[in-house]
């Protein structure tokens, strides 16, 4: 039996053994009268200025780069040579405020039970307002429902009578610093539907949980894409907090290159085609850190395994995707290690930190493999960032998931006074695994090329990305109201006038149609919570 059909069994039986803990084993004598309701909320506006970044489009596929034809029998991935972004002084700039709205209630059955529930609205200003001023006409709301549940569940504190704390229902996950899994996801956030159950001790901690991504309902009899988390923690010493974690997301949807006749049915399986495995996602990381004196530390690494045929299927060339495509020991990491001045005015806090990205961009083709008739694509397989906090950049990273990069950065953090704090950043970026281009020669701004119909004949995309600078100013008028606004400078590298495959987890393309030297975001952000 494989390793991955053992971690398939082990989690099925964990899931009844938890569902049967969740019906029996509650206690029904907690089940008291209300005691107490509190009521919260939170209130965020938020608005950013783009300039030089993006395309016409803000969503995938994004805007042509390279015909197809030029990049005919090679494995490009599921939205070819298209960019969201354009590096373009001519192109247009964006700017728009956003606003979300939360409003929560507790309510407090007994000193270990309780149910929570969050509403919250999102909205973008002036997005789908009713009234045309113009003629006075006034029309009845349109569009999506803007008010959702972000968080619903039922917790139980001094489960079974021990340091336990069994949550159900939907709510907001953070796993250590969000290195690959957070509810943060900017002004958005997101929640997930999940059974999670947590054992406190004085020096150390475990937790766990199951989450669903997807229900396929009727439509699959094992289809359901689950989430699912086991972490030990020590933290009884200042100077090493350390957790090992293992995150396994298993997605069972059947994957389906075409839909034949049995007897061509017969002669995929015969060759070998059109035969992809349960897509499994195994990551086991590590992360310490802690601080002595001045000093401070903090380290993060994962390494990822297992079978990626939901990715493989995507880089399809005439008919057949990779169906072998592997999570094959991809991974990551992110240290930094800081120093705080603390008999200095403004207690200056300097670091040194970095981070990497594997990646892999099987896209080339050798001049063998295009006279192989038999010749069949590999895909491309990155390091998946999974549900990642952290925006190494928000020109170049803003929806978290760039792969295949690597950054080494210095911070700079001050306080001159007690409400506010400064921080400023430069960073370095550099792609890991470049793209090649088809062959060709400059003309001005455009690229024309020399024999397209080669496409074994390429040349290699510059690795820089580029540079970095972002400066952070925070006003902390009370605990409930803080005020942040900011500035980020990229300087352009070749490698993003080039383009790389460095964003959706590696498997989007990120070159211009321009050739400007910097972009730049100039951003306000205010909280009230209450």
């Amino acid at each position: 039996m494989s390793l991955c059909c053992v971690f398939e069994q082990w989690g099925r039986f964990c899931r009844l053994a938890l569902i049967v803990m969740i019906l029996g084993l509650i206690p029904m004598e907690s089940m008291a009268e209300l005691l107490n309701v509190e009521v919260g909320g939170e209130i965020r506006i938020r608005g950013r200025y783009f300039r030089n970044n993006w395309a016409e489009t803000l969503t995938t596929p994004g805007e042509l780069r390279i015909p197809d034809q030029f990049l005919e029998q090679r494995p490009i991935g599921p939205w070819g040579a298209r960019s969201r972004f354009s590096w373009e002084r001519r192109g247009a700039d964006s700017d728009y405020f956003e606003q979300s709205a939360r409003l929560n209630v507790s309510a407090h059955f007994s000193e270990d039970l309780m149910a929570f529930i969050e509403l919250k609205s999102y909205d973008v200003w002036g997005d789908q307002f009713r009234t045309d001023w113009i003629s006075g006409e006034d029309y009845p709301p349109v569009g999506e429902r803007r008010l959702n549940v972000f968080e619903a569940y039922i917790q139980n504190e001094n489960f079974l009578g021990q340091p336990l704390r069994l949550r159900i229902g939907r709510q907001a996950l953070e796993h250590g610093k969000g290195f690959l899994v957070s509810s943060r996801y900017g002004i958005i956030d997101r929640s997930w539907d999940t059974l999670r159950l947590t054992y406190e001790g004085d020096s150390f901690d475990i937790d766990g949980w199951i989450a669903m991504l997807h229900d396929s309902g009727m439509a699959e009899q094992d289809g359901d894409v689950t989430m699912q988390l086991l972490e030990g923690r020590y933290h009884a010493w200042d100077p090493l907090d350390i957790a090992l974690y293992w995150l396994w997301i298993r997605d069972p949807r059947a994957i389906s290159d075409t839909n034949l006749i049995f007897l061509a049915e017969w002669f995929e399986d015969l060759f070998g085609v059109d035969d992809y495995d349960t897509t499994h996602l195994h990551t086991l990381g590590l992360r310490a850190h802690g601080e002595t004196g001045p000093l401070d530390y903090d380290l993060e690494l994962a390494i990822q395994r297992g079978y990626a045929g939901g990715v493989g299927h995507r880089f399809q060339t005439d008919v057949y995707g990779d169906n072998r495509a592997r999570f094959d020991n991809n991974w990551a990491m992110d240290v930094e290690v800081g120093y705080t001045f603390e008999e200095t005015p403004w207690q200056p806090r300097v670091a040194l930190g970095g981070a990497y990205y594997s990646g892999e961009d099987n896209r080339n083709l050798s001049f063998a493999d295009w006279l192989n008739p038999f010749h069949r694509p590999e895909a491309s397989v990155s390091f998946n960032r999974v549900y990642s906090f952290f925006s190494y950049s928000l020109l170049m990273d803003l929806t978290k998931e760039m792969s295949n990069f690597h950054q080494i950065r210095t911070r700079v953090r001050a306080q001159p006074t007690d409400q506010i704090t400064a921080n400023w950043e430069l960073a370095y970026f550099g792609v890991n695994e470049t793209f090649d281009w088809p062959r060709n020669v400059r003309v001005g701004r455009y690229r024309v090329p020399i024999a397209p119909n080669l496409p074994f004949w390429t040349q290699s995309s510059s690795s820089r990305l580029g540079v970095v600078s972002h400066l952070l100013l925070s006003y902390q008028y009370s605990e409930d109201w803080n005020i942040n606004a900011g500035w980020e400078r990229l300087f352009i590298g070749d490698g993003l006038r080039d383009g790389n495959f460095t964003h959706r987890n590696g498997l989007e393309y990120s070159g211009g149609s321009g050739h400007a030297n910097a972009a730049d975001l100039f951003y306000l952000d205010t909280r009230i919570s209450f």
